[in-house]
């Protein structure tokens, strides 16, 4: 019985997984279809919290039934409720996990001639015009993305995918509005 409530919190991750990606590209489609293309950085990391959060699962759960096997019966009945806390814990902790890979595969902009669409995990998408940002900052491998009040609008990695398109036009953008670009 155990075996099969492990496959299936197993099989529930991995289904959430598709869920995820097959969201973001129905949406990464959706912006293509309007000319815009996807800025997107840090989705291995997604992918490796939802292989933790199944691994520390699968370990505890392993764990559980060792006890049983080399305690017996009688160890079994004693420690059934700290097996019950520990087997809990795994699932809250996968679905902690589950969260984070759904935040982290969220977060991500799409680029056009005429600004930037912003689309983050649990909020509306938001679309800064390039006359809204005033200033692009380079620090070390970070890009930040300014408003005139230096709030940051945006940020992502050098790393990330098309981010040399992306900067190039945001670059001529934001400098022919009289915006700023630093290097640091």
């Amino acid at each position: 019985m155990k075996r099969i409530f492990v496959l299936v919190i197993c099989l529930i991750a991995v289904i959430l997984q598709a869920v995820f990606t097959r969201l973001d590209s129905r949406k990464q489609k959706k912006y293509a279809d309007q000319g815009k293309f996807q800025i997107r950085s840090g989705t291995s990391s997604g992918t490796a919290m939802l292989a933790l959060g199944i691994f520390v699962f699968l370990f505890v759960n392993a764990m559980a039934a060792l006890t049983v096997i080399a305690g017996g019966e009688e160890a079994a009945e004693e420690a059934r409720g700290m097996m019950l806390i520990c087997q809990g814990l795994g699932i809250l902790i996968l679905l902690v996990c589950i969260l984070v890979c759904y935040m982290v595969h969220a977060d991500k902009a799409f680029c056009s001639e005429e600004g930037i669409t912003i689309s983050k995990a649990f909020r509306a998408d938001r679309k800064v015009s390039w006359e809204e940002i005033r200033g692009i900052a380079m620090r070390g491998n970070l890009c930040l993305f300014y408003d005139s009040f230096q709030n940051v609008l945006f940020k992502t990695t050098a790393q990330a995918e098309n981010f040399d398109r992306m900067f190039q036009m945001a670059k001529s953008r934001v400098e022919a509005a009289g915006g700023t670009v630093k290097w640091n």
